[in-house]
C-alpha cells in the first residue's frame, strides 16, 4: 500500500477502503457524504437502530498535521428519524465553520452505532510525545459510551496502559491480546508503525475501528531514544532474572 496515499484520504474514505482489507477489526457500516449530498439516496446502506454522525473533513487528519476533536460528532441517533439524522448533519457541517470555510470535498461520515461495548478509547503506536517504543492505550471500560476518551468527558476516560511493542506475547488479558493483534495487522496493511487509532470493543472482544489517522509528532521526537529504551529494558531484564 501507498502509505502516503492512504493518510491522504479522509476519515470516512480510510475506513471504506479499509472495510476489505482487514479481518481483525470490524468497521461499522459507514457511508460518507459530500457536504451537498442528499443522505436519502444512500441510507438504504445503513441497517441499525441508531446510528453515529462524524466529521470526514477535507485534510482533516493528513501525514503531518491533525484536527482530532475540533469538529463535532453526533452519536445514538435513531435511524427512523430522517430529521435528527439531517440537523445532525448539518450541525456537524456548521462546525467545519469554526475552523475554516466549506471545502467541495469535505464529507460528513453516517455509520452504525457500536453499541453493548465494554471498552473504547484510542491507541497510539508509539509514545505520542517521546516515540518511546510502546503501544499507549488509553481506555474507558466502565461507562458503555464509545466517545468518552476522545472527548475527555466521564470519570473513565483516564485509563492508561503501556506495552512495549516487542513484549505483546507477554500480555495475559484476553482482550488487550485482541486488540493489539487487530492493532498489528492494521500496521501492516497500511505499511505504518505510527498510527493514532480510535477503536470500541464489544462484550464478546470483537473490535470495531472507529478512526485511524498517522501520529503527526514524529518529527518531535529524539531518533535515539528508542535505542536507549531498549537497552535499559535488557539490563533491567537480565538483572531481574538473575533475582529469580
Amino acid at each position: 500500500m501507498d502509505t502516503k496515499k492512504f493518510h491522504r484520504k479522509t476519515k470516512g474514505q480510510k475506513l471504506i477502503f479499509l472495510q476489505n482489507k482487514i479481518n481483525l477489526f470490524k468497521i461499522p457500516k459507514t457511508i460518507c457524504l459530500k457536504i451537498n449530498e442528499e443522505y436519502s439516496k444512500k441510507k438504504h446502506f445503513l441497517n441499525s437502530d441508531f446510528l453515529a454522525v462524524r466529521s470526514s473533513a477535507y485534510n482533516e487528519d493528513g501525514e503531518f498535521s491533525s484536527s482530532a476533536g475540533e469538529f463535532d460528532s453526533i452519536l445514538n441517533i435513531k435511524s427512523s428519524s430522517t430529521k435528527a439524522i439531517k440537523k445532525s448533519i448539518e450541525k456537524v457541517i456548521t462546525s467545519y465553520k469554526r475552523k475554516r470555510q466549506i471545502r467541495k470535498n469535505d464529507e460528513v461520515i453516517i455509520q452504525e452505532m457500536i453499541n453493548n461495548t465494554s471498552m473504547s478509547g484510542v491507541l497510539f503506536t508509539h509514545d505520542l510525545n517521546s516515540g518511546a517504543p510502546y503501544y499507549v492505550i488509553n481506555y474507558d471500560d466502565q461507562s458503555g459510551f464509545t466517545d468518552t476518551v476522545t472527548s475527555g468527558a466521564g470519570d473513565y476516560s483516564n485509563r492508561t496502559l503501556y506495552i512495549h511493542r516487542n513484549s505483546i506475547d507477554k500480555v495475559r488479558s484476553k482482550r488487550f491480546i485482541i486488540l493489539l493483534k487487530a492493532v498489528q495487522e492494521l500496521e501492516s496493511v497500511i505499511g505504518s508503525k505510527f498510527l493514532d487509532i480510535e477503536f470500541a470493543m464489544t462484550k464478546n472482544f470483537t473490535p470495531y475501528l472507529l478512526q485511524v489517522r498517522a501520529i503527526t509528532t514524529l518529527s518531535n521526537w529524539n531518533k535515539i531514544e528508542n535505542k536507549k529504551i531498549n537497552d535499559s529494558l535488557r539490563v533491567v531484564n537480565t538483572f531481574a532474572k538473575k533475582k529469580v
